[in-house]
C-alpha cells in the first residue's frame, strides 16, 4: 500500500515573496484518517463545554465581541427557524423542520460557536457514502493506518481592504488578488483513495470531471513551483479563462441583485464576526476536514454591494 501512496507538492507566486509580510491567509486541511477524526472531534467536544457529542458534526466557530454574542446567535438561529427569510434559511430551515438536522450554540470566551449535526434521512445517507469508501478493497486499512492529507495554504501581503482599493483603481478582482498570492497544495494520500473521493465529487457535481481537481488522480508525486511577477505573464489560455467569469466583476461579494431580506441578513452578519472564522467537518472515525481563515477587511469586499442602513 505504501507503494501507492501520492506525495505531491505545488506552489504558484503571484509577485513578490510574502516571507514576514503575510496580512492575509487561508488554511484548509482534510485529513482521512480514524486516529485525526477522533482526535477533531475530541477537540471539537472540547471547545464546546462538552455540550454535544461530534463525532459527525459541522461546527463554525465565530469570533465575536461579548456584548455581540447574543445578537448573533438570534440572526444565526433565524437561518433555522426560518425568521431570517433568505434563500439560504428556506432551504434550511426546510430540512430542520424535516429532522434531517439538528443545531447548538455555545458561547465560549470570545467565540460563538454553531454545531449542525445530521439527524434521520441525512444521517443515513452520510453513513452510505462512508460505508461505500471503506468497502473498496483495502481502503478501511488505508484510512486506519495512514495519514492521509491535503494541505491548502493560500497567503498574500495585501489585505480584502487593499483589494477593494486596487479594485476602485479599475482592476478586475481576479487582477487585484493575484497581485500577492501563493498559494501552496500538497497531497499525501493513497491514490485509490483520492480517486474514490474525485469519484465521489464527481457523482455530486459533474463538473468536477473537468475541474483541475478532477485531473489530480491521473498525476503522482510531483513538486512543481512556479512564480509569477503579475498575472499578465500567465498563459494566454489561462488568462482568457480566469478573466472571462462572470463574478469577475464583483468577486466574493454579494450580487447587488440579490433580494433585501439577503443583503439585510449578510450587512448584519457581518457587522457581528471578527477576522479569524474557523470551521471544522468531522466524520465519524473516517475524515477531519478544518478551515482556518485570516482575512482582514474581507466583510467589506462581500457587502460592497450592500448600501448601508440609515
Amino acid at each position: 500500500m505504501e507503494s501507492n501512496l501520492n506525495k505531491s507538492k505545488l506552489s504558484v507566486i503571484f509577485g513578490d515573496e510574502i516571507g514576514s509580510n503575510q496580512q492575509s491567509s487561508l488554511h484548509v486541511e482534510l485529513t482521512l484518517n480514524k486516529q485525526k477524526a477522533q482526535a477533531q472531534a475530541l477537540k471539537v467536544k472540547q471547545m464546546i463545554l462538552n455540550q454535544v457529542e461530534t463525532a459527525t458534526s459541522l461546527t463554525f466557530a465565530f469570533p465575536c465581541l461579548e456584548a455581540n454574542q447574543d445578537t448573533l446567535i438570534n440572526l444565526l438561529e433565524g437561518i433555522f427557524n426560518g425568521t431570517a427569510h433568505t434563500k439560504m434559511s428556506s432551504d434550511i430551515h426546510h430540512h430542520y423542520t424535516a429532522g434531517r438536522i439538528t443545531y447548538y450554540f455555545i458561547k465560549n470566551q470570545d467565540k460563538v460557536i454553531l454545531v449542525i449535526k445530521p439527524e434521520g434521512e441525512l444521517s443515513e445517507i452520510i453513513s452510505g457514502q462512508l460505508d461505500f469508501i471503506l468497502s473498496t478493497e483495502g481502503m478501511k486499512d488505508v484510512i486506519d493506518n495512514q495519514q492521509n492529507r491535503v494541505l491548502i495554504d493560500a497567503k498574500s501581503i495585501n489585505t480584502f481592504s487593499d483589494i477593494e482599493e486596487f479594485m476602485q483603481n479599475g482592476d478586475s478582482f481576479i487582477g487585484a488578488l493575484l497581485k500577492s498570492l501563493k498559494f501552496d497544495l500538497t497531497l499525501d494520500i493513497h491514490q485509490d483513495l483520492l480517486s474514490s473521493i474525485i469519484e465521489i465529487l464527481q457523482a455530486l457535481d459533474p463538473v468536477f470531471a473537468s475541474s483541475p481537481i478532477g485531473f489530480l488522480q491521473f498525476f503522482k508525486n510531483f513538486n512543481i513551483d512556479v512564480q509569477f511577477s503579475s498575472s499578465q505573464e500567465l498563459p494566454d489560455n489561462i488568462r482568457a479563462d480566469l478573466f472571462s467569469k462572470g463574478n469577475i466583476k464583483n468577486g466574493l461579494a454579494v450580487k447587488e441583485s440579490s433580494p433585501e431580506n439577503d443583503k439585510k441578513f449578510w450587512r448584519s452578519l457581518v457587522g457581528l464576526i471578527e477576522p479569524g472564522v474557523e470551521v471544522y467537518l468531522t466524520l465519524e472515525d473516517v475524515l477531519a476536514l478544518h478551515l482556518e481563515s485570516n482575512l482582514p477587511g474581507f466583510g467589506g469586499h462581500f457587502t460592497r454591494n450592500i448600501k448601508p442602513e440609515h
